[in-house]
């Protein structure tokens, strides 16, 4: 099995700008207090080397002899070659940890950072342009006419002129008229009815007129007045009453026969008329 290809070979898998950083951080050198600081920190951890035992066991090496000092011999060896391995290891971690400050520090120092996108371009509002309308061409107006030069100062043989009559003023209109006013609408119905009543006051004023002539005693002139009555309304509302009057007016002037006469006409047109059992008693 081969070892992967360090990203300082060519076709690794580092980016050549992470190639070159490596290499560029190679020549860099740590900062200045950097070693003495690691190696303070790594020396509290690890303690100092190793060293002799106490009195007491020199004294029991001493009394057992030669042979005793050389388990101690080998035990300092083996303390000092411990000390040396854990300098060892500390310069490595120290000189590891170096190269790791320097190769992040010139990562970030080359690797340039990602810049924001650019913001949209603001796109400021103009204000539209005002289209005046095309303005009409003035009118060429004539210049005002020079003033007529003053008359000359009258003389006291030149008599003074008299003004120049005025003009009649127009005719002031006449004041208007207001037309008159439409005559409201007249119900045919309303009309006839109205109409009707009127008659029917007049016959019946006509009728009493001569029932008082014939009360007091004028049948000449209740028989005249019915005969009147008889022409303006030939066809009343009242004409039974006239006829009945004028039949008794004819009774009462002695005119039997034609009173007679005409009771019977009467009852044979109207046999049921109210009037009717008093007319028979001039029937003849």
């Amino acid at each position: 099995m081969s070892d992967p290809k360090r990203w300082m070979e060519e076709g690794a898998d580092a980016a050549p700008h992470e190639r070159a950083l490596l290499r560029a951080g190679l020549d860099m050198d740590p900062p200045a207090g950097a070693e003495d600081a690691i190696w303070a920190a790594l020396s509290a951890k690890i303690g100092p080397g190793g060293g002799g035992g106490d009195g007491g066991s020199g004294g029991a090496s001493g009394s057992t002899g030669a042979p005793a000092g050389a388990p101690a011999q080998a035990a300092a060896s083996s303390s000092t070659a411990s000390a040396s391995g854990a300098i060892g290891a500390a310069k490595g971690l120290l000189v590891g940890l170096l190269g790791t400050a320097i190769v992040a520090g010139a990562v970030a120092a080359f690797v340039p950072a990602k810049e924001p996108p650019p913001a949209a371009p603001r796109i400021e509002p103009t204000a539209e342009a005002v289209i005046e309308p095309p303005r009409a061409p003035e009118p060429d107006v004539p210049p005002p006419p020079e003033a007529a030069p003053a008359p000359p100062p009258a003389t006291e043989d030149e008599p003074p002129k008299s003004a120049p009559p005025r003009r009649a003023s127009a005719a002031v209109p006449s004041a208007s008229v207001d037309p008159p006013a439409p005559s409201p609408a007249v119900d045919p119905a309303a009309a006839a009815h109205a109409e009707r009543a009127s008659r029917l006051r007049e016959e019946r004023t006509a009728l009493g007129d001569a029932r008082a002539a014939l009360r007091a005693g004028d049948t000449a002139g209740a028989l005249q007045k019915l005969e009147a009555m008889g022409d303006r309304f030939p066809n009343g509302t009242l004409a039974q009453e006239r006829e009945a009057l004028a039949i008794e007016a004819l009774a009462r002037a002695g005119q039997t026969a034609a009173a007679s006469e005409r009771a019977a006409a009467f009852l044979r047109a109207h046999p049921t008329s109210a009037h009717a059992k008093k007319l028979r008693s001039f029937v003849r």
